[in-house]
């Protein structure tokens, strides 16, 4: 049965799903979050913060059921 992964994506990685957020890929097999991100387009490196519900996520955290994932771009400063 397909795992279903929810994105949503928060300030400029909006640009990445700019029509439809929270951005909704299938999973086949349990794969990592970085993996989740990379099939749906987003680029890693410019994830800040990757969250669900309350819990902080890494790029290596196996998903193996449902998951709404938010988003939060990297913060750049000088």
């Amino acid at each position: 049965m397909p795992i279903e992964v929810k994105i949503e994506l928060v300030g400029w990685l909006k640009r990445y799903s700019p029509e439809i957020n929270p951005v909704m890929i299938e999973l086949l097999c349990p794969e990592t979050v970085e993996n989740a991100f990379i099939k749906a387009g987003i680029p890693i490196e410019e994830i800040g913060i990757m969250k669900a519900g309350k819990d902080r996520l890494n790029p290596n955290y196996f998903i193996s059921e449902n998951i709404y994932i938010i988003a939060y771009p990297t913060i750049l400063g000088g």
